[in-house]
């Protein structure tokens, strides 16, 4: 029998235990806290520097737009919704007098209710078809495609025909031209615009509560701030694609208030004139005619952007149907 050469009953002879490698384990958890600590400082100072970016870009954009206020609305027929203005204050005087801080007028405009949005043609269209007027009484109201109108070119009065009003007359109803049902309703009278706005219990705004509502909150030189930027506006230098080059009553971002298009796309028609101002778009007209006329606000497509500024005014015979002239409803609060 050969004897074990291990004699493990020998305490000198028991082989050692091996070690525990704690230290190994506790390296690789030091380590991966390390990461996270050090990721989570990365994060920190990148989220840093996009909230200061961010307050930046704000801070320059709050230069350049105003802010929007939560107003109340209220929507009437056929579609209309109105926004409240809050009472305002405005300065009787011409552009001129104001910017030079001559001695004006003021005057407190009470709160009221105006359009978000452009009068749409479709809109008119549907009053058309609930109202049925005779065609005399209608094209006292608006010209549809391939009728005659007066309107105003360069100062002079000129007869065109209409092909770009969007509206016919077919099977007995008026229609509207395919995909123009949301741009504003032009070729439109001061007649027309006020017949509407009556069949459906609302009335023109006045020329000064239009000015109230144009420059928002902070009452801006134009309806989407201090700075004139092309993109937002549709006018002689940014128009639509079609004819008339209007665009979609809501293609561009609101004002303040929350209304669209209160510079630029189409001008409107307001409830009166402004007696203290005298901007006529019409020359040489009789002193009866100036009596008649009607003020209008906005500037269009048709203009450069300093008539789209929210105190320029113009005055129209409230006879005329323009391609670049159309309304929105207001209603007394």
């Amino acid at each position: 029998m050969v004897e074990s050469f291990n004699n493990y009953d020998d305490p000198k002879q028991v082989p050692p235990k091996p070690r525990r490698s704690w230290w190994i384990l506790w390296l690789g958890i030091a380590l991966v806290l390390c990461a996270g600590i050090l990721n989570g400082i990365k994060s920190s100072l990148e989220s840093e520097k996009r909230i200061r970016e961010m307050y930046a870009i704000n801070e320059k954009l709050l230069k350049k737009y105003p802010l929007i206020q939560a107003q109340e609305k209220r929507t009437f027929d056929p579609g209309i919704v109105l926004v409240k203005i809050p009472e305002g204050e405005v300065l009787q005087g011409s552009e001129e007098e104001i910017e030079k801080g001559e001695k004006v007028n003021r005057v407190k405009i009470k709160n009221f209710w105006l359009g978000e949005t452009e009068v749409t043609i479709q809109q008119y269209v549907i009053f058309l078809n609930e109202v049925k007027p005779k065609k005399k009484l209608r094209q006292k109201w608006v010209a549809i495609n391939g009728e005659k109108s007066v309107c105003v070119k360069n100062g002079e009065v000129v007869e065109r025909i209409n092909t770009d009003s969007h509206i016919k007359y077919k099977d007995d109803h008026y229609c509207v031209d395919d995909d123009w049902e949301n741009n504003p309703v032009v070729n439109v009278s001061w007649y027309g615009a006020e017949a509407f706005c009556s069949h459906y219990g609302l009335r023109l705004p006045t020329a000064e509560e239009w000015i109230v509502a144009a420059g928002g909150p902070e009452q801006t030189k134009w309806s989407l701030g201090n700075e004139f930027v092309a993109e937002d506006y549709c006018f002689s230098g940014n128009p639509g694609p079609g004819k008339p080059p209007t665009m979609k009553v809501k293609s561009f971002r609101p004002d303040g208030y929350g209304l669209y298009n209160m510079s630029g796309n189409v001008g409107e028609w307001c409830a009166d004139r402004l007696s203290y101002i005298n901007n006529l778009i019409v020359k040489e007209l009789s002193k009866e005619q100036k009596e008649q006329l009607k003020g209008s606000r906005g500037g269009s497509w048709a203009e450069i952007e300093s008539y789209l500024k929210c105190n320029t005014y113009g005055e129209l015979l409230p006879s005329m149907k323009c391609n670049f002239q159309g309304f929105r409803a207001a209603r007394s609060y």
